[in-house]
């Protein structure tokens, strides 16, 4: 499964374990509901993700934990697409999460890279 409208560190980035602990935390031992959107190339259930009422997606953004893959936001409505970009606009500015780095790499640059 992979959640629409956010990239989150990969596994040897900083913020990385952060990122999901926080969604761990955010999911665990919770009644999850899922709003498949579609199934990506690699066979993977693209979704957003909500536990009561909240877009778990959104919550990373909103706490610094990923970043809002603007590539695939046609998989989002407008409305979607604003509140993601405003939520990863507001992280950005109050430094959280790790957005407290000087220079942080967006995930699908360090795949690039290390390709």
């Amino acid at each position: 499964m992979r959640i629409a409208g956010i990239d989150a560190p990969e596994r040897t980035q900083p913020f990385a374990n952060v990122s999901r602990q926080a969604l761990r935390e955010a999911i665990d031992d919770r009644e999850v509901r899922i709003a498949a959107i579609k199934v990506d190339p690699y066979g993977r259930v693209v979704g957003r993700v909500f536990v009561a009422g909240k877009d778990i997606g959104l919550e990373q953004l909103d706490r610094g934990l990923a970043w809002h893959f603007v590539r695939y936001d046609a998989d989002l409505s407008p409305a979607e697409r604003e509140r993601y970009a405003n939520a990863q606009r507001q992280a950005q500015t109050r430094r959280a999460g790790l957005w407290q780095q000087n220079d942080p790499r967006a995930p699908w640059l360090f795949r690039e890279q290390r390709r």
